[in-house]
This record gives structure tokens, C-alpha cells and sequence, in this order.
């Protein structure tokens, strides 16, 4: 059967437009049964190698965050030699940072358990991207903590928006209250040193009271 494969749809297997690792994998269907397919960046393709067809593709998205879009392509073998190659298709994603990236962790992991997790986002930094506290209502709280093993001293800059005095940003070294901020701030930048061969925690609490709203509150 010499007729030409067809690409029906590309996405994400996770679904939604947005990912957080630069290693992701896609869904793809396709008719006319294809054998091989190759992924790129690059209209072009480039370099792209064909590999044997699957409709979970994994690739590996190039630096850094934004939009980012990919390029695909199928064929399968003619009866009297050759390929028959498909119309490219092409899906547009967001990269977003993953909490780690968020924080330039060099060592240690960074977690969010709270109804309404912290998220990277490249909104508002000073670098690129920055993480930023999940929303929250009246009387809510949600934080993000940094596990360390070992001595050593972790620096980072800070901000809020909220309501001055009553909806505020606090930061806890091994479960000690350190520091916190409140109403319209801008970066400022903070450090924390740990001693001891032990593990420890910084953790990032952001609470709001039982009402009104200031700031991106």
C-alpha cells in the first residue's frame, strides 16, 4: 500500500499545552501506518534522525522556558523502494520551570504538599524564573520547603504582594521562624546558614488571615 501516512493529532500524553521538564513525552496518531517518524525543533528537521514509529514519542525540549515548538513527521516504505513521508505537523507548548529550576537548586530537593502548591513561573524574577506561592483564600496557608543534608548556607531574594501586616510571607529554618514580609515589597535578599551533618529545612509559608485582599493577594 503506497498511500501517504497522515498525522491526525500531537500533544502532550499528560494533555494541556505546559510543561515543567525539559524531558517530555507526546501523543501522536497517525493513519496509513507509518514505520518511522522524526521530531525536531527545527522545521527543517536538521539533523533529526528517523527512528521506528511510536505513538509515545519522548524528546528532549533545548534550553530554556517559553514557548517552544515541535516538528513532526512520518513515513513508511514504498513497495517498489524508497519512503513515502507524511505532511508535518507541528504542537506549540509552554516550557515552564519546574520548582527546582525555580530556585537554581545546586543540591538538595525543594517540595510543595499544599492543597495550592508553589509553581515556577518566568512572570515575575530577577533571573528568569522564580517560584512563586499557590493561591490561597481567607485563612489559607501554602508553603514550599528545601531539604539539605549538611552544613552550608542557602541565600535566595524575596517579595511579596499582599496585605500589609495581616497576609504575609514567612521562611523557617528546621521549623524556627526566621524572617517574614508583608504589604508591597520588592527583591530583597536573604540568607540562612545551617550547621551541624544533620538534615535540614527551609521552608517558604505564605498565610493569609480571615479577610481583605491588597497586593496580588
Amino acid at each position: 500500500n503506497d498511500g501517504m501516512p497522515a498525522i491526525s493529532h500531537v500533544g502532550l500524553q499528560s494533555g494541556g499545552t505546559t510543561a515543567a521538564s525539559r524531558e517530555i513525552t507526546l501523543s501522536v496518531l497517525c493513519e496509513g501506518a507509518p514505520a518511522e517518524y522524526r521530531l525536531s525543533e527545527d522545521p527543517s528537521f536538521g539533523d533529526a534522525a528517523w527512528l521506528p514509529y511510536t505513538e509515545t514519542p519522548g524528546f528532549t525540549l533545548s534550553a530554556g522556558f517559553g514557548a517552544k515548538t515541535l516538528w513532526i513527521e512520518v513515513r513508511k516504505p514504498l513497495d517498489g523502494g524508497g519512503y513515502i513521508e507524511s505532511e508535518p505537523a507541528s504542537f506549540t507548548l509552554q516550557r515552564s520551570p519546574s520548582l527546582a529550576e525555580a530556585l537554581n537548586l545546586t543540591s538538595g530537593s525543594a517540595a510543595s504538599v499544599s492543597a495550592s502548591p508553589w509553581f515556577g513561573q518566568t512572570a515575575s524574577s530577577r533571573d528568569g524564573a522564580a517560584a512563586q506561592s499557590g493561591p490561597i483564600g481567607n485563612y489559607g496557608a501554602t508553603s514550599c520547603t528545601l531539604t539539605l543534608d549538611g552544613e552550608g548556607t542557602v541565600s535566595f531574594w524575596w517579595k511579596v504582594s499582599s496585605e500589609s501586616g495581616y497576609d504575609s510571607l514567612s521562611v523557617y529554618a528546621d521549623g524556627a521562624y526566621v524572617n517574614g514580609i508583608s504589604g508591597l515589597s520588592d527583591w530583597a535578599y536573604i540568607s540562612q546558614t545551617f550547621t551541624g551533618q544533620a538534615t535540614h529545612t527551609l521552608e517558604w509559608r505564605y498565610t493569609k488571615d480571615g479577610s481583605a485582599v491588597a497586593g496580588s493577594d
